[in-house]
């Protein structure tokens, strides 16, 4: 299972806002975006100055 996300973070590296690009049943996307709220990020800089940031992450998750 392929699961694809925007991740948006704030300069302090707290999670802004989430997007679900390519997802799964709404059962399992709830317990992945739970998750990805949890995360702190160190704060990303540019010329030593923390800045709010989004990037795309992929998730491949195998079922057994």
């Amino acid at each position: 299972m392929r699961f694809i996300a925007k991740i948006c973070v704030e300069a302090q590296g707290s999670v802004r806002d989430i997007t679900v690009v390519r997802g799964q049943s709404e059962a399992i996307n709830a317990g992945i975006l739970a998750t990805l709220w949890a995360w702190q990020y160190q704060p990303y800089s540019i010329n030593h100055r923390a800045v709010p940031f989004c990037y795309v992450a992929s998730f491949l998750f195998k079922t057994q």
